[in-house]
């Protein structure tokens, strides 16, 4: 049993496929006035058209001959076509995360050069 000094923690679950990154602070500042709040993960339907649209649009917009796009092209291309594009919106803190996990795609790291991080690249997956 809660002590009366002890503050209410709250499990919220956030629809990102209705409420955009645009609205979390306000949320978040709503929330905290009935406990503590920790948002771990956002839920989204994958097969969203929205979603589909969008990164099929950007994958293919930078994408080579051979059908990979490095994703910085592609995020850059994500938020030309939707500005107010948030990976944290379909629940993943990086956009490198959303594309790793999205069975639609292949994702692959390539060495870039003597001293430089590895580049990330992207295309539509193979079909087996």
């Amino acid at each position: 049993m809660a002590k009366p000094t002890d503050e209410a923690r709250l499990a919220v679950l956030i629809d990102a496929d209705n409420a955009g990154a645009q609205h979390l602070e306000r949320l978040h500042v709503e929330i905290a006035k009935y406990g503590t709040a920790t948002v771990r993960r956002a839920h989204g339907d994958w097969t969203s058209t929205q979603l589909a649209k969008l990164l099929s649009e950007a994958v293919e917009t930078a994408a080579d001959d051979d059908g990979w796009a490095q994703l910085g092209a592609v995020g850059s291309n994500l938020s030309r076509l939707a500005s107010d594009f948030d990976s944290r919106s379909w629940g993943f803190s990086k956009l490198t995360d959303l594309m790793v996990a999205h069975p639609g795609y292949d994702v692959e790291s390539r060495k870039a050069g003597q001293g430089k991080p590895p580049n990330a690249f992207v295309r539509r997956a193979s079909r087996k």
